[in-house]
């Protein structure tokens, strides 16, 4: 790749005479006059060399427990050799204290390692090569004859710290090519690609990890109350109540978004919380699976599409031969169902505001933050602590409005707090979603098959469902997911469209001709993103429909899948790594089948297969939060990824592992629905997720390759649920073609 040197560098001297160098979004002149130290730091947005030739990397992205900490550190140690222990890790700080350079990042769609790949890999050899050229010509020695290793390098006679050579590096920025410099870097970095390491491991299982609820401990806690969806105004009936009976209860304020309940510690706001009586006056709607997949069909009845994209050709009965095969499947709503409840440090003090916590979008916290507050986004501080799992809910940034909101009303140092129920009945869902397929052989071929697919997908961003549980809900919706112009004006470039067609837009399978037509059905209940987005929805129904297509032409599923794959070698290795792994091919007894799916998502492929053993009648197993006995029990699931370079394999297979389970959950049990206003789940005795005694076993074979690192968080989630209804169906019991496969909806 050839970057150039503008492109990728910002070059200069900072006051206290620190060298600064760092990958730049746009091009940018370097200061044309500046001082250079005889000797001291280097820094840029991803790094610093100080005078005791101390690397420091500063983490631009949010760890969510994805792993991008220790990605980022393995990748720097590679490309500097330098022993990964020794670094240190400074998270993000936006603010006063922020690096001049630092650019803090969004983190989702399973992207935080592959930029990392080609931003700062690229901008650390770069760097390396500047360091290399320096030492090379103030040695007066060849390439060949210097070592590197931990920030010293050294030859015959010759030996000097990186921070020795802060001069000299400078020099080189500006003078020579990225291309040559990244060249001369790469040829010093570590061979071995593969570091494995842990930083923060023992104190995640002792229960010392650092998170937001354990950061800045203030006097007094606080929680709003939002209105339901459908909410116009609300009437509080027991307020002088709850001050009275409630102690430590220090305020219960009434604001148009809500009631806020401030208290000296959390016990008596969830108390106040769990006792108030208030009247929601507005049209409360209601919501479920069903209700959605009602309009739905009816739309697909009377309406056209709200946009198209695929075959313009695809065949009627004059071209083609045999039946044509139709198939509807439908998902429901889920709640992300993160096992942390959101917490937050804020302190506004009239002017400025510090904030201490969790987010997938440090620079959406900050906007939104300042929005609320009517001030200056300089004038917002924000420390990003790690989280516990989030899976797309911390990517909206309600949680930092209604942070704005407290803060504003009480003024006051606050922990603001989410119990389980704000966070199950406050959420931005999974949204629904409804399918129908069609396929039709054509008569050229074995393998020339003609699919097209209408998705609909819910949503609540148009005037019939407003958002009502604050003006704040309604502007993010409206300038987060919706571009400039109007929707049904220019619908296919919608994003919120665009990302719940991943998967299904484009597969991956050689159809003689394949056509996609997307429809936007509004909903009461809010949409957001959910681990694996589109990817998660369209893989259920194509992977679905490919065994109907193979049982209908009487093939195995597998042989046919690999036919359809000619020339996706990657997609075909997954697979048949999976079939060898799960033993696909060894004959198995009446009672026992094996499903296969595949998805092809965030620049990764990766295959399933689940094993099911059906159950004598008497002895089926209870699924969680669910009094439906399952007649089957899932013996084993096999999971084959090649997500390119892995720099930390231990951590991969955890993602693929977690995500896994994931998606047997939200394949078994999870739905969610809305009754008056409501979510009716407020916890997890009413949300199905998956127990720890209903973990089956999950064998993970990662393919080792040379390919550039593709996404990991989200990859292994999607294709279990069809592989799972896939092995059902194998097993001659009805295929399930709507989810969750046990639970009531």
């Amino acid at each position: 790749m050839s970057v150039s040197r503008r492109s990728v560098l910002r070059i200069g001297i900072t006051s206290a005479g620190a060298l600064v160098a760092g990958p730049l979004l746009t091009a940018c002149d370097a200061p044309e006059k500046n001082t250079t130290p005889a000797r001291g730091s280097f820094s840029n947005g991803n790094l610093m060399i100080d005078a005791d030739n101390q690397l420091t990397v500063f983490l631009d992205r949010p760890e969510l427990g994805q792993g991008v900490s220790q990605g980022l550190l393995a990748l720097i140690a590679i490309s500097f050799n330098w022993d990964v222990e020794k670094l240190v890790l400074k998270p993000i700080e936006l603010g006063s204290e922020a690096p001049a350079d630092f650019v803090a990042k969004y983190i989702g769609g399973s992207f935080s390692f592959r930029s990392l790949w080609s931003s700062v890999h690229q901008m650390a050899q770069v760097v390396n090569g500047a360091f290399v050229a320096a030492a090379l010509n103030q040695s007066g020695q060849s390439a060949d004859q210097l070592r590197i290793s931990n920030g010293i390098i050294a030859g015959a006679g010759f030996q000097a710290t990186y921070s020795d050579l802060v001069p000299q590096a400078l020099q080189q920025l500006r003078t020579e090519t990225s291309d040559k410099l990244a060249e001369l870097g790469g040829r010093f970095r570590r061979q071995n690609l593969t570091v494995d390491y842990h930083p923060g491991l023992q104190d995640k299982v002792s229960g010392r990890y650092d998170f937001a609820a354990d950061r800045e401990q203030p006097s007094l806690y606080a929680m709003l109350l939002q209105l339901p969806q459908g909410g116009r105004s609300y009437t509080l009936n027991n307020k002088a109540a709850l001050l009275d009976s409630i102690d430590g209860l220090e305020a219960v304020e009434e604001l148009s978004e809500g009631i806020a309940l401030v208290g000296r510690h959390t016990w008596a706001v969830l108390q106040a919380e769990s006792q108030v009586d208030v009247t929601w006056e507005g049209d409360l709607p209601g919501e479920s699976a069903e209700s959605f997949a009602a309009r739905a069909r009816d739309r697909l009845r009377n309406a056209s599409p709200d946009w198209k994209s695929g075959s313009d050709d695809f065949p009627d009965d004059a071209n083609t031969s045999g039946s044509v095969l139709e198939a509807e499947y439908h998902v429901p709503f889920l709640s992300h169902a993160q096992i942390e409840p959101f917490s937050c440090y804020v302190n506004y003090d009239g002017s400025g505001c510090h904030v201490v916590g969790p987010t997938q979008s440090p620079r959406g916290a900050v906007k939104y933050l300042a929005r609320t507050l009517g001030i200056d986004e300089s004038l917002v501080a924000l420390e990003v602590t790690p989280s516990g799992g989030s899976f797309g809910r911390r990517a909206t940034q309600d949680y930092y409005t209604v942070a704005g909101l407290l803060a504003y009303a009480v003024r006051k140092p606050l922990r603001v707090i989410w119990s389980r129920k704000a966070e199950m009945q406050y959420g931005f869902y999974r949204p629904a979603a409804l399918a129908r397929l069609r396929c039709k052989k054509s008569s050229s071929g074995e393998n020339a098959f003609f699919v097209s697919q209408q998705l609909v997908t819910a949503g609540n961003l148009n005037d019939e469902y407003p958002i009502t549980a604050g003006r704040y809900l309604k502007d993010r919706a409206q300038s987060m997911l919706k571009p400039s112009g109007d929707f049904r004006a220019n619908p296919q470039d919608y994003k919120g469209n665009r990302i719940q067609a991943e998967g299904g837009q484009q597969p991956v399978y050689g159809f003689s001709g394949h056509e996609f037509a997307f429809y936007h059905q509004a909903s009461p209940l809010p949409s957001g993103y959910w681990r694996s987005v589109g990817f998660g929805i369209n893989t259920f129904f194509l992977e679905s429909f490919i065994d109907e297509m193979a049982q209908a032409e009487n093939r195995d599923p597998a042989t046919f899948r690999l036919a359809l794959l000619e020339g996706v070698p990657r997609a075909r290795q997954v697979i048949e790594t999976a079939l060898e792994l799960s033993q696909w091919s060894r004959p198995a007894d009446d009672n026992v089948a094996r499903g296969l799916a595949l998805c092809v998502a965030y620049e990764s492929f990766c295959a399933h297969v689940v094993e099911v053993q059906r159950l004598p009648e008497t002895a089926g197993t209870t699924t969680s939060g669910s009094n439906t006995s399952k007649p089957f029990d899932i013996k084993r699931i096999t999971c084959v990824a090649d997500c390119g370079t892995t720099v930390n394999p231990d951590n991969v297979r955890a993602q693929l592992e977690g995500a896994t389970l994931m998606g047997l959950s939200a394949a078994l049990g999870e739905a969610i629905g809305m009754n008056n206003g409501w979510v009716s789940a407020t916890n997890f005795n009413e949300y199905s997720i998956l127990r720890q005694s209903e973990v089956p076993v999950v064998k993970v074979q990662l393919l080792r390759t040379d390919h550039s690192p593709g996404g990991v968080g989200e990859l292994a989630l999607p294709g279990v649920a069809p592989a799972l209804a896939n092995a059902l169906a194998r097993l001659g019991m009805e295929r399930p073609r709507r989810l969750p496969v046990f639970a009531e909806q």
